[in-house]
């Protein structure tokens, strides 16, 4: 569970590298994906011809991450199956990765949620009944942090 914690804070790491480095052309790419109609990965590759996926792959690997880190940086935003080495923690990483997405958490300016995420193929892959229950679960747990920090 750790991992997956760490995973799930890392995993997006390609993209502090582009609003480091590229921030001007890279806040339009943002700008342009909150329209819905391109995905700013899709955006990315056709800007800098890496997306934020692959570029945090690159780092994680001279940083020497574990694996599995490396595994769900690089595969987040693509169909998971059991070729992919540890395919099922990197699963829970892009289901995590599109719960925010739909819960509008942040403002990473990609709104778009993966159509395929319940098709993909694997042992212990999230049903809609299980996927319902946790955004019901996750609207509550909003709510409760909301009413805390009173926001």
């Amino acid at each position: 569970p750790e991992e997956l914690f760490v995973a799930g804070l890392l995993h997006d790491i390609g993209r502090l590298i582009f609003m480091e480095y590229f921030s001007e052309p890279y806040n339009k790419l943002i700008v342009e994906a909150k329209s819905g109609e391109k995905k700013l990965i899709d955006l990315e590759d056709g800007s800098f011809g890496i997306n934020h996926a692959e570029l945090g792959f690159m780092i994680s690997k001279k940083w020497r991450f574990p694996s599995l880190l490396q595994n769900c940086v690089r595969y987040h935003h693509l169909v998971i199956d059991d070729s992919i080495k540890e395919a099922n923690q990197v699963y829970v990483v892009k289901v995590a990765n599109n719960l925010v997405k739909f819960a509008q958490l942040g403002a990473s300016g990609d709104t778009k949620i993966e159509e395929n995420i319940l098709s993909e193929s694997g042992a212990n892959k999230i049903n809609s009944t299980d996927l319902n229950q946790i955004i019901m679960t996750l609207n509550e747990d909003i709510s409760t942090i909301q009413h805390y920090f009173e926001l």
